[in-house]
């Protein structure tokens, strides 16, 4: 009952916008590369090795998709957490 009714309210956008920071970094460097990719390599590193072999344009799609889906799922979290009003 307090938890709801007091604490919830207070924490609500902070815990959201946590949510939101969480998933951008997990989109651009943690988790999902290596989970698409079959060896241990992340988004930046696929990026880089691109960019080292000189593939200048799939690197830049790589990049433009990891943020892309990162502010995707970071405005998800920050519809979440903002408080609606209604009367």
């Amino acid at each position: 009952m307090i938890l709801q009714r007091v604490l919830w309210p207070q924490l609500r956008e902070v815990m959201f916008w946590s949510g939101g920071v969480v998933s951008f970094w997990v989109w651009g460097d943690y988790a999902l590369g290596s989970i698409a990719a079959s060896r241990s390599m992340t988004l930046g590193l696929l990026a880089k090795g691109l960019l080292e072999s000189y593939r200048v344009e799939a690197a830049s799609l790589v990049v433009l998709v990891c943020l892309a889906m990162g502010a995707i799922s970071y405005r998800i979290f920050q519809y979440g957490g903002t408080t609606r009003v209604t009367r």
